[in-house]
């Protein structure tokens, strides 16, 4: 199937578990017209802990496995460490248009009027060069405050599983502490959810911080750049690109489903047309 020029397109969107559903949700609700995947490497999961290197080679397995060049149109790595630790090596070595979400430093910079934002992220996002690179180049005016804080990965996880809000108030509180014993922390007036998992707890930790303060994420921004690039691939004369293999209808894809994950999940997805799940398995 050629790559048509129309406003509809294939996307597959990416992450290590159920963090990106943040990035879909912006999505769909601005451009609902495209076919939408998911595909959650949760066997793999977490990503925060590992290498640059180990991401890079993890992703070029999986991808070349279920042959993205042949079933999309346009991947979002909806996953900040991913983005930040992979997003070149992938366009090096796959010839598809890739989206990465990157910290919203630069909206928050804006936004902020106390000058002093802080960036919630896994260790590898907050320590990397991706992030000194954008606080210089749109924060330069502004005390960026970094907290690596893993443990909202897996607490978003959790709270998509089980709904359980009040373990989640609990659990957020030692989180919520450690963000306010730093010396600054009475001046932060926004806040940036540096990985995807982080807008799922969005309420929470609004609830939990007890100040009015912005909470700032890029779904927005990756909705916007999903239709940029889709009008760019829809104005192609002469399309580079050939889609091998027929439409299939939006699926949730994961590498593992322990605990029967799919089922648990799929309800999430329902609202952008994703009904069905498949088990991605022998990813080498």
């Amino acid at each position: 199937m050629a790559v048509t020029h129309s406003s509809s397109h294939r996307i597959l969107i990416f992450d290590s578990g159920i963090g990106g559903l943040s990035v879909l949700r912006s999505a769909y609700a601005r451009f609902p017209l495209h076919q939408y995947h998911y595909l959650a490497d949760n066997a793999y999961w977490p990503y925060g802990p590992k290498s640059a290197n180990d991401i890079q080679q993890r992703l070029k397995s999986l991808f070349r496995h279920i042959d993205i060049e042949a079933h999309y149109d346009i991947i979002v790595i909806a996953c900040n460490t991913a983005s930040t630790s992979a997003l070149g090596y992938l366009r090096q070595h796959f010839n598809i248009p890739f989206i990465g979400v990157v910290p919203a430093i630069k909206p928050a910079a804006v936004l902020s009027q106390t000058k002093t934002i802080a960036l919630l992220a896994t260790q590898t996002t907050v320590s990397g060069q991706y992030v000194k690179t954008l606080e210089k180049d749109f924060a330069s005016d502004c005390q960026l405050l970094n907290f690596a804080l893993p443990e909202l990965v897996e607490l978003s996880e959790h709270y998509i599983q089980y709904q359980d809000t009040d373990y989640l108030q609990q659990a957020l509180q030692p989180v919520i502490q450690r963000i306010k014993q730093h010396p600054q922390a009475h001046n932060i007036d926004s806040f940036i959810l540096g990985c995807t998992h982080f807008p799922l707890l969005k309420e929470q930790l609004s609830l939990a911080w007890q100040a009015d303060v912005h909470w700032v994420d890029s779904g927005d921004a990756i909705a916007q750049r999903i239709n940029q690039i889709s009008h760019a691939i829809s104005s192609q004369l002469n399309p580079h690109r050939v889609l091998t293999t027929a439409a299939t209808s939006p699926t949730l894809f994961a590498t593992n489903n322990t605990a029967s994950i799919l089922d648990l999940w799929l309800p999430y997805f329902n609202f952008s047309g994703i009904q069905q799940a498949q088990l991605i398995e022998n990813v080498r």
